[in-house]
C-alpha cells in the first residue's frame, strides 16, 4: 500500500492593484467596466463634469450700509382692506 502525505497550504493574503476612475464631485471611486474609455457621468452623483474640480465659490459683494431687507414703517402697506 502506498502511503501519500498530502500538506495542506494556508491561504496567501496579497495586495491587488486595479486602475480606476474618481469624481472630483462626489469623491466617489469606481472600477470601470469597459477599459480605455472615459464614462460620461458619474455612476453615483450623475455629474458630466465628474472629471473636473469644483470651482471656487465667488465671495458675496460686501452689504452696503443702510440697505436692509426689513420692511419700513414710514412707507404705507401696499395690501388693500376690505371694508
Amino acid at each position: 500500500m502506498l502511503n501519500i502525505s498530502v500538506k495542506q497550504s494556508r491561504p496567501v493574503e496579497v495586495d491587488v492593484t486595479k486602475k480606476g476612475w474618481l469624481c472630483e464631485r462626489c469623491g466617489h471611486e469606481w472600477i470601470p467596466k469597459v477599459k480605455g474609455f472615459a464614462p460620461a457621468v458619474c455612476p453615483k452623483c450623475k455629474s458630466p463634469y465628474w472629471n473636473r474640480p469644483r470651482q471656487s465659490a465667488k465671495p458675496a459683494p460686501p452689504a452696503k450700509p443702510g440697505l436692509t431687507k426689513k420692511s419700513n414703517p414710514t412707507r404705507p402697506s401696499s395690501r388693500r382692506v376690505k371694508t
